[in-house]
């Protein structure tokens, strides 16, 4: 059971990476970082970047698992899926940690580009 999900999660992040979602994840987060670095007031990136992070990966999210889905529907992997030992929560669970990977790092790493890492 094991084995099937850790290769589920697998297939879900090699999917992603070929359809170059952390690619254009990580250019956003870029993006982001030289906006409140340059372009936002200090004092206001105390108030504002708390927020962005907490609703970047939801709404950004939104559009990246959209994009999932149309590109599953276009390679008919639900069909595929239905003829594999893998059960729908194995599937659903590795959809889920698949996609809150990519968002967790460019989180990560638009706190450390904007405030800086401090040891």
């Amino acid at each position: 059971m094991r084995r099937r999900l850790w290769v589920a999660m697998r297939l879900v992040i090699t999917v992603q990476w070929r359809a170059k979602f952390p690619h254009v994840y990580f250019g956003l987060a870029i993006f982001a970082v030289l906006v409140f670095r340059f372009l936002i007031p200090s004092d206001l990136v105390i108030w504002a970047l708390p927020a962005f992070l907490f609703g970047e990966p939801g709404s950004l999210g939104i559009f990246m698992v959209a994009a999932q889905r149309y590109l599953e529907r276009g390679e008919q992997t639900v069909v595929a899926l239905a003829v594999t030992p893998l059960r729908d929560w194995e599937y659903v669970s590795a959809l889920i940690v698949g996609s809150a990977i990519v968002p967790t790092v460019a989180g990560a790493l638009i706190q450390a580009g904007v405030q800086g890492v401090d040891r």
